[in-house]
């Protein structure tokens, strides 16, 4: 029955109704609203300080304050000049001797953020989670809590290096390198640092939802 349900199991169970939906204004402050609303919990109207609420860039309160080690699905979290960036650099060295290093970077910026936890902490500091922005809709997302770096090694076919190489000036010369190393193996070895960071100014709040 769904009045056997606690508070986080009815937010969780009503975001991952609205996957794919845009809630509300579309904003990320109206996911996390309407998930306390539906759940009959505490909302950030209830709980932040009024003239806080009113600004622009409001640190919302959805809750009890906890650590983020103890989130658990149906949390929700609050950021505050967050800035991820994941950079993975990999490098092949194909079997005629020769090698190739590619290098992608991306940044995930939440400056003035709200979002819904919809796991546990992983052992890499990771939260799944489900945001939106205005113009997007409800989707799953990563949430890193701390920095982190991950390297692994195997082999790959020759022909997914070339499907991963980017079309820019020295795509050609990339190509023609492949192709020698074809002559001798068509299996490469390689070697993947994926690194995670956080902005020093990077800051964020995990709520334990508040039964009304």
């Amino acid at each position: 029955m769904a009045d056997d349900l606690s508070i986080n199991q009815k937010v969780a169970n009503f975001i991952t109704g609205q996957l794919n939906k845009a809630v509300g204004d579309g904003g990320c402050w109206a996911l996390a609203e309407n998930a306390l609303l539906a759940a009959g919990a505490m909302t950030s109207n209830d709980l932040t300080d009024k003239e806080e609420f009113k600004k622009a860039d409001a640190q919302y309160v959805f809750g009890t304050a906890i650590e983020a080690k103890n989130a658990a699905p149906g949390d929700l979290v609050q950021f505050k000049n967050y800035v991820m960036t994941r950079t993975v650099e990999t490098k092949y060295d194909l079997p005629d001797g020769n090698s190739i290093t590619l290098t992608s970077t991306d940044e995930v910026p939440k400056i003035h953020h709200s979002a819904v936890v919809m796991s546990m902490m992983d052992k890499d500091g990771r939260l799944v989670v489900v945001e939106q922005w205005k113009g997007s809709k409800a989707h799953w997302g990563d949430f890193y809590t701390r920095p982190l770096a991950v390297e692994s090694s195997g082999t790959v076919p020759l022909s997914v290096i070339a499907s991963r190489l980017p079309r820019d000036n020295d795509y050609n010369v990339r190509m023609k390198m492949l192709a020698e190393a074809k002559k001798v193996s068509n299996i490469a070895a390689y070697k993947e640092t994926a690194t995670i960071s956080l902005s020093k100014d990077s800051f964020y709040q995990v709520y334990h939802p508040k039964p009304k």
